[in-house]
């Protein structure tokens, strides 16, 4: 059984980006799909995974500055908890991360040069490399990196 958990930028997901996440999705056919229930990526990538009919798991932040309310019909929803508390709950839930950055970063899982930020997206993904979990970020540009 694959779980696979999200994390993406506030902003939104660039168009590549979706048609990547989608196909990775449609390839990957989770049982389960978890995410952060924040504005932008996550309630378009919950969108998605309903879409293709994923049960969807929702680890909620515990402020509801930017919170999505994006459940859907049968989720589970768990307890709502501080952002970067929550973000380690959905990389311990899963196998498989997916993330979708904003910006390109240097070295490491790159394909391109930028720089790296402090956002909540980076920090899921520097932590689930750390758990050595299956990782795969799809850059703005719709291409991927992965690390196993």
């Amino acid at each position: 059984m694959i779980k696979v958990g999200f994390s993406g930028t506030r902003s939104g997901m660039t168009k590549e980006q979706q048609e990547m996440l989608t196909m990775l999705l449609t390839n990957l056919k989770p049982e389960e799909f978890h995410h952060g229930d924040c504005l932008g990526s996550d309630a378009e990538a919950a969108d998605i995974a309903a879409t293709l009919k994923i049960p969807i798991y929702v680890h909620p932040p515990n402020s509801h500055k930017v919170r999505a309310f994006h459940a859907g019909p049968n989720a589970v929803i768990y307890e709502e908890k501080p952002y970067l508390e929550r973000n380690l709950d959905i990389i311990d839930a899963v196998d498989t991360v997916i993330a979708t950055p904003k910006e390109m970063m240097g070295g490491g899982l790159s394909n391109g040069s930028g720089i790296v930020r402090g956002s909540g997206t980076w920090h899921v993904i520097r932590h689930a490399s750390q758990k050595n979990k299956h990782l795969i970020v799809i850059w703005p540009d719709g291409t991927t990196s992965s690390k196993c």
